[in-house]
């Protein structure tokens, strides 16, 4: 299985300190080494860095780590290959589609055969370049946006959230299916048999020490922050992780979990 981690926060911030020891999981610590990948909002767009090599072992890691890009939405994947064992570029998430005149990006842990019973004669727009089940997922995800949001203008959160909702009971029913989701502005997150969620509060001035079993961090903001964290596996201890129960969808905005 694959390991997601994501972060969304109320001003720009940077995730050195998760990245840090999440990819030492990618080939060091964990199995996970058939490739990785991150993606920085910016905008209506993503910065999007990925490679089909082991995070551990990475430059870009370490490139990451030294130029601290800063992002209210980061969404990232470290990959151990099931099926198809194919390490390549293709293969490798995040994956991201344009649509609406926004960037959508998609990251996804388990496994879904037979996911071709769920297109259900929507109209396809959007194909794989690669051949993972996760990217046609997506696809799929995309074509009923489309099918529903004509315009631009017409495009709400709650639309994609609908649309996930609707088709949760089936993913669960075929396979497994962690699952992170933006627009963009909205982080969507649907767990299944391993995903967790933390948020984090640190106000004006306030140091906020983050620690794992190797690493030990104090974060200072000057302006009062909020941010919130998921993750396949807890990073840190004694922060109130929250595991999700199957088919359980959290949306996050602004460093918080929102309800619609």
């Amino acid at each position: 299985m694959c390991e997601l981690l994501a972060m969304n926060s109320r001003l720009p911030t940077n995730i050195n300190f998760s990245l840090h020891e999440f990819a030492r999981h990618g080939g060091e610590t964990g199995p996970h080494s058939d490739g990785w990948g991150i993606a920085y909002a910016m905008g209506r767009d993503f910065r999007i860095i990925k490679e089909a090599e082991p995070a551990a072992e990475s430059d870009y890691v370490r490139y990451i780590e030294q130029h601290h890009f800063r992002s209210t939405l980061v969404i990232s994947h470290i990959r151990r290959a099931t099926i198809p064992k194919v390490l390549s570029f293709e293969n490798t998430h995040p994956f991201d589609r344009e649509l609406l005149g926004r960037r959508f990006l998609l990251a996804h842990n388990g496994h879904l055969p037979g996911l071709d019973a769920l297109a259900d004669g929507v109209p396809r727009r959007f194909h794989p370049l690669g051949a993972t089940d996760s990217e046609a997922l997506f696809c799929m995800i995309l074509d009923r946006l489309a099918q529903r949001v004509g315009e631009p203008g017409d495009y709400r959160p709650t639309v994609l959230l609908e649309i996930l909702r609707e088709m949760s009971p089936r993913l669960l029913e075929i396979g497994r299916c962690n699952l992170l989701l933006s627009d963009g502005e909205v982080l969507f997150a649907h767990g299944d048999h391993s995903l967790h969620s933390v948020c984090r509060h640190c106000a004006e001035d306030d140091t906020h020490d983050l620690h794992s079993a190797d690493l030990r961090m104090s974060l200072q903001h000057r302006e009062e922050q909020f941010a919130a964290v998921v993750a396949t596996v807890p990073l840190t201890d004694g922060e109130g992780w929250r595991k999700f129960d199957r088919g359980e969808i959290r949306t996050f905005s602004g460093g918080e979990e929102i309800w619609f």
